[in-house]
């Protein structure tokens, strides 16, 4: 008798590997040269006052959510 040979597993589909589930467009990069803004060309500067923190205790933790004024 010969042996046959064993069918392997079925390979799944692209997209499920270690490096296959990353979304396209990555790379790292910025946007390219930052636009002047219009508040930056009227000459306009934005000053943080204050920074209100609020946690909510839910199921899975602390939910925590941030103010500037």
């Amino acid at each position: 008798m010969t042996p046959s040979p064993t069918p392997s597993a079925p390979q799944a589909p692209g997209g499920y590997g270690r490096d296959g589930g990353r979304r396209p467009g990555g790379g790292g990069r910025g946007r390219g040269p930052r636009k002047q803004t219009e508040s930056e060309a009227l000459g306009l500067t934005e000053t943080v006052v204050s920074i209100n923190r609020v946690s909510k205790t839910v199921k899975g933790g602390k939910r925590f959510s941030f103010g500037a004024l």
